[in-house]
């Protein structure tokens, strides 16, 4: 499951996720909990939703 969340935050750029998580305010830690309680779809879907 850890390599799940690894490969999904591999996937986004450092920078946009610096950016994201300062715009939302939301720590780091609270992304990757809820990415292993949604699944690897709706993570997706989560990750595109911050980056858009």
């Amino acid at each position: 499951m850890t390599q799940l969340v690894a490969a999904a935050t591999a996937m986004i750029p450092g920078d946009a996720a610096d950016g994201a998580e300062e715009r939302l305010s939301v720590p780091r830690a609270a992304v990757v909990v809820s990415l292993l309680s949604m699944g690897l779809w709706s993570a997706v879907v989560g990750i595109a939703v911050l980056v858009l």
